[in-house]
């Protein structure tokens, strides 16, 4: 299969990406001054934290989730 049809491909290239936004997050919400945009900061950086733990649940197949119906849940 090639590297761009691969999903976990693709999965790992938007994982990059959100963690790069949530880190820029982090990194704003130090630079703001005004209460609202470094809540607005704050809360866009663990939002974006909660999505690429998302992704390494799927890369990893962990998670009820990301589970087959009738596979064993992986423990951790």
């Amino acid at each position: 299969m090639a590297q761009m049809e691969d999903p976990r491909f693709r999965a790992d290239q938007l994982k990059d990406m959100l963690r790069g936004a949530m880190q820029r997050a982090k990194q704003e919400t130090a630079q703001v001054e005004d209460i609202q945009a470094r809540a607005l900061f704050e809360v866009t950086a663990e939002v974006l934290g909660g999505l690429v733990d998302s992704f390494e649940h799927y890369e990893a197949g962990t998670g009820p989730a990301w589970q087959r119906a009738g596979e064993p849940r992986a423990h951790r």
